[in-house]
């Protein structure tokens, strides 16, 4: 009698990244940068600052998205 071939049972689904999680990790990944340099207040530039102030307003659309999807009652990934 032939062997029978075991069955896996794992079946494996290919979920996408939520592409407003995937753009926050990448803010929060930019901030822990700019926290571990550490930099001295002599050594902050306008870039730098523009830099910042660009992130925040980027993390700021990313929650009002969210909040718009709370409100139409879609579910969140």
């Amino acid at each position: 009698m032939p062997a029978k071939k075991a069955v896996s049972s794992k079946t494996h689904f290919h979920i996408p990244k939520d592409p407003l999680r995937v753009k926050s990790e990448e803010i929060q990944a930019r901030h822990e940068g700019r926290s571990q340099r550490s930099l001295k207040k002599v050594e902050v530039t306008n870039d730098m600052l523009y830099e910042l102030l660009t992130d925040i307003l980027e993390k700021q659309s990313i929650l009002e998205q969210r909040l718009e999807q709370y409100m139409r009652g879609k579910p969140l990934n």
